[in-house]
């Protein structure tokens, strides 16, 4: 079900940021949202694994629909402030990780099953909002070259892609070589990609580093879950929110902070900082305790 929707989601992603760039359609923004929603709300009705996979998909096509455009609407609308604008716009996603599932758990438990349609009368409602707002806004002039913005948008594309790819490779050499073994390696690949990628100023090479990048940042995801659960054997439930929550809004909470680095000392500035960040969780993985594994 997650394959159905994060690899189908980022495999044709890369075809609604074409048509987002050659067609500009902002109606994708909202089409987006009630698609993603739909297909969650539409669960909780189904009894058939693979109309529940469908309805999972239906949801990916939405992300897929909603990510590339939406995206460029905010950089288009952000003006001078890019950073900050694109970092708003990325707390809106890390928010949704947050309540998603709280939100999931209370409509479940006090509806059953069919709570899940509170999420279609979110994405409807929001839709429509986003559907007034985007008509007075889509006149504005457009202030970045195409090709500069078809190019952003496969970057984040391959990124995006590689980091499913390698979600599931550090799941696989965690489960042969060790979880400390692949977290440790990760956060080493991590320091100096993120050095050279703040450095180089050739698109071929920054392209070229998104693939550590990608596998260094996602590889020991599923490590460092299982790790968080074996550290707190009688409370995984706990282990698990810390691992998968906690680290997802701590991102969403520092966003602000590298896009205000961004607009005020430049883009790469902004990356480079993150050259800290890289080191201090390199030698928090060296401090784990292992645990046979």
């Amino acid at each position: 079900l997650i394959f159905a929707f994060s690899c189908l989601s980022s495999i044709i992603q890369p075809a609604f940021g074409y048509l987002s760039d050659k067609l500009s359609k902002p109606w994708f923004i909202p089409v987006g949202v009630l698609l993603a929603g739909g297909g969650l709300a539409s669960i909780g009705f189904l009894h058939s694994y693979w109309a529940i996979f469908a309805a999972i998909a239906l949801s990916g096509v939405g992300a897929a629909v909603f990510h590339p455009e939406g995206a460029r609407f905010a950089n288009k609308v952000s003006g001078a402030s890019k950073g900050t604008g694109l970092s708003l716009f990325s707390i809106g996603g890390n928010s949704g990780f947050v309540f998603g599932p709280m939100l999931a758990v209370a409509a479940i438990g006090a509806f059953g099953m069919p709570g899940t349609s509170v999420f279609g009368l979110i994405a409807l409602v929001m839709s429509v909002i986003l559907l007034y707002q985007i008509s007075h806004l889509s006149g504005m002039k457009k202030t970045e070259t195409e090709s500069a913005k078809a190019a952003g948008a496969a970057a984040l594309t391959c990124f995006c892609t590689f980091g499913v790819i390698s979600n599931f490779i550090g799941g696989m050499l965690s489960d042969r070589f060790g979880y400390l073994r692949i977290i440790r390696l990760s956060y080493v690949v991590l320091i100096p990609s993120i050095v050279l990628f703040g450095l180089v100023d050739n698109l071929y090479a920054a392209f070229a580093l998104l693939l550590p990048l990608g596998f260094s940042l996602y590889a020991p995801f599923s490590s460092m879950v299982v790790l968080g659960q074996k550290y707190l054997a009688k409370n995984i439930g706990f282990a698990s929110g810390v691992t998968l929550g906690l680290a997802t809004s701590m991102g969403g909470i520092v966003a602000p902070l590298l896009g205000w680095i961004a607009d005020g000392y430049g883009l790469p500035r902004a990356i480079q900082s993150m050259t800290i960040v890289a080191v201090i969780g390199t030698v928090a993985a060296f401090l784990l305790v292992s645990l046979n594994r």
